[in-house]
């Protein structure tokens, strides 16, 4: 049977094709599976309606009860929406579980105003079509433009890693970063790296905060120092001008997670985190550090920059601070939230300071930026925001996949538009026309062009293939195509 079902938005009308009135004995599509999962819209119209917004998706089955044992992020006795990027044949249905699967065919892309080509390029209300930025493609312009790379090498990397013993010589590791010209014409990068050969599996408590220098944005990076020890991670970095320092001249604010405690006790594959050790789990303390220079000297704030939630809200522990700082001073600060220790569900929120870098923050809403609260489909973190002329953009990392996503909003406190389909993938396109996936790709942060200010660099934190998920790691940077290439 043929149905049509409406989505919010740019998509307009979506039709799907119900492949069987029969869940028992089908006909099923079964394979080809990208993303398992349980849909907020708990359905079969929900679960089409997740595939037509799902990029390359193709083909999805719904799956109710599911009771086949752990498989990609099926809940057992939950329903589970399955979505594919090809059209298996149909069979019969020969698991112990009801499925209706079915096909979908999105109609034609079609604007009516710059916020549909995700405030990233221009509308033509006439025709319909986006005419994207430089830095984004796709009809809606919400994909990021990677230029193709032709090795793995990365910014800031520990060369001749054995990967197959990362027992103590796996490192040492670094977990994204971005870098700022200092004022000796060097271009120098924070970064989370572990101690003791930690692997990320360590980093709680093995994070510390380095700063690493090149004559290149793009590096590649040499190791300079240890700004901060254990355990700090997730370092930004913003440039407060002298006007807003509260100082008179201009000043540098570090903005991390955690606080003074010693390193681990193992080392490589061994650092864990010890939970009678961090019982206040520090990875949900967001703190700050300045500096007059790059070089330092670091001055510690000595509290939290925002306090957590209410027991079990969705920020019952805040972490993956964000900031933006803003032309009036105004400073925004971005977060995930979580309802730690009742789950690790992650959503976004905002506070900001009115009064400057210093604080103090406050929540601009006890919501989260983009509902609804429980969908896991726009589950993320690690915020990374920036402002244009059109209004206010973000990226993220997926809760449930190793892709990059992506939100906009005309106004900082939204309303936000969330885009399902992802804005970078784990697939590292080549020169040579072929893709390498990573393991892992995470902490994405643009580095803008100092002329232009358009988005030049992609630095994310990423496991290379070969390494184990949470294994030895390092900080990457792809270019982005721009009006005007380097």
């Amino acid at each position: 049977m043929l149905c049509a079902l409406k989505l919010v938005g740019a998509l307009g009308a979506c039709n799907f094709t119900v492949d069987s009135h029969d869940p028992v004995k089908g006909p099923v599509r079964a394979g080809d599976d990208t993303k398992c999962s349980p849909i907020a819209d708990d359905t079969v119209g929900g679960c089409a309606a997740a595939c037509c917004a799902q990029g390359g998706c193709l083909s999805f089955s719904f799956n109710f009860g599911w009771n086949l044992g752990p498989y990609m992020d099926c809940v057992a006795g939950k329903n589970c929406c399955c979505l594919k990027d090809g059209v298996p044949p149909l069979e019969p249905n020969r698991f112990p579980l009801n499925i209706t699967s079915g096909t979908v065919s999105p109609p034609p892309f079609r604007c009516t105003s710059d916020l549909d080509c995700n405030l990233n390029g221009e509308c033509d209300a006439g025709t319909g079509a986006c005419a994207c930025d430089a830095a984004w493609r796709a009809e809606d312009c919400g994909e990021l433009n990677l230029v193709p790379v032709a090795d793995l090498r990365g910014a800031y990397e520990t060369a001749g890693v054995n990967l197959s013993d990362c027992s103590s010589s796996c490192g040492p590791s670094s977990w994204g970063g971005l870098p700022l010209r200092g004022e000796d014409g060097k271009y120098h990068l924070f970064a989370s790296q572990f101690v003791q050969n930690c692997t990320l599996k360590g980093f709680n408590p093995g994070s510390s905060v380095v700063r690493a220098v090149a004559d290149a944005p793009a590096g590649p990076f040499a190791f300079a120092e240890t700004v901060l020890g254990t355990f700090h991670h997730n370092p930004a970095v913003v440039r407060v001008p002298a006007a807003h320092s509260g100082t008179g001249a201009e000043l540098f604010v570090m903005y991390t997670i955690g606080d003074d405690v010693p390193p681990p006790a193992g080392s490589g594959a061994a650092c864990a985190w010890d939970a009678a050790a961090d019982p206040h789990h520090l990875e949900g303390y967001m703190s700050m550090a300045h500096a007059p220079s790059v070089l330092g000297p670091w001055t510690k704030v000595p509290h939290a920059i925002l306090p957590s939630g209410g027991v079990n809200a969705w920020d019952a522990m805040v972490t993956n601070p964000g900031p933006l700082l803003l032309d009036n001073g105004t400073a925004l600060l971005f977060f995930r939230g979580t309802r730690w220790p009742k789950d690790g569900l992650e959503r976004i929120g905002l506070a900001k300071s009115e009064s400057g870098w210093a604080g103090p923050y406050g929540r601009v809403s006890d919501s989260p930026l983009w509902g609804p609260v429980d969908d896991p489909a726009k589950f993320v973190e690690d915020p990374s925001a920036w402002r244009s002329k059109r209004g206010f953009h973000m990226l993220s990392h997926g809760h449930w996949d190793e892709q990059g996503y992506y939100a906009c909003a005309e106004k900082a406190e939204g309303p936000w538009q969330f885009r399902l389909k992802p804005a970078y993938t784990n697939q590292l396109e080549m020169e040579d026309g072929t893709r390498t996936a990573l393991v892992q790709r995470e902490r994405p942060q643009i580095f803008f062009n100092e002329s232009t200010g358009e988005p030049a660099l992609l630095f994310t934190g990423v496991t290379p293939p070969g390494a184990q998920f949470y294994g030895f790691t390092y900080t990457h940077a792809q270019r982005i195509a721009q009006t005007t290439p380097p």
